[in-house]
C-alpha cells in the first residue's frame, strides 16, 4: 500500500525533546485546545459509533488510542472497559489532556518508534494521525502490531482536496 505524501505541509513545533519528532499543529500554538475540544465535540459520536460495532469494547478489554488529543476518546474507553479493564492513550505531547481516570494511562511516545506494548490491546484505534507521520506505512505496522491475535483496529482518516484559493480550481486531489 503506498502513500503519495507530496501534498503535506509542513508547519511543524518541536518540544525541545531531540528523540521526539516535530508534530505538524503543536499544541503551543494559540487556539490549540480550542481545536482539538471542537474535534472532540464533532468527532468522537461517530468515532464512538464505529468503535461499538466491533463488539470488543466491553469490561475487561486492554484498548489503546494513538493520538489521544485531549484524551476524550480514550476517558470514554476507560469507562466502557471499567471495572476490570485498562486503556492507553499515546501521543507526542500530552499537555492539552484534560482528564484522569484510575484505568486510564498517558504516556508521551512516537508510533513511529514501534509498537506499543506489542500483541497486547484487544482494541488499538487512531483518529487524523496518519495523515501527520512521514510514514504512515511504519506506523500501521507498529498499530497492527500493538494487537493481541484476535484484535480489532479501527483507523479514521479524512480525505479531501486542496483546493488552489486564488484560481478557485481544484489543484490536488486524493482517493
Amino acid at each position: 500500500m503506498g502513500f503519495d505524501r507530496s501534498f503535506a505541509v509542513n508547519i511543524s513545533a518541536t518540544y525541545g525533546d531531540p528523540r521526539m519528532p516535530e508534530y505538524v499543529l503543536g499544541h503551543h500554538l494559540k487556539g490549540e485546545g480550542k481545536r482539538l475540544a471542537l474535534m472532540s465535540e464533532l468527532l468522537d459520536p461517530m468515532h464512538r459509533r464505529y468503535l461499538q460495532s466491533l463488539g470488543v469494547v466491553k469490561s475487561g478489554a486492554r484498548t489503546l488510542e494513538v493520538g489521544c488529543g485531549n484524551g476524550s476518546i480514550s476517558a470514554w474507553l476507560a469507562r466502557q472497559v471499567a471495572p476490570d479493564g485498562r486503556a492507553m492513550a499515546v501521543d507526542l505531547d500530552l499537555s492539552l489532556v484534560d482528564v484522569r481516570l484510575s484505568n486510564l494511562e498517558f504516556c508521551k511516545a512516537d508510533i513511529l518508534a514501534g509498537p506499543v506494548e506489542p500483541g497486547s490491546f484487544d482494541l488499538v484505534t487512531a483518529r487524523a494521525v496518519l495523515h501527520h507521520v512521514p510514514d504512515a506505512e511504519k506506523a500501521m505496522a507498529n498499530l497492527v502490531a500493538s494487537l493481541r491475535p484476535g484484535g480489532a483496529i479501527l483507523l479514521i482518516e479524512f480525505m479531501g482536496r486542496l483546493l488552489d484559493t486564488d484560481s478557485q480550481r481544484t489543484s490536488r486531489g486524493f482517493d
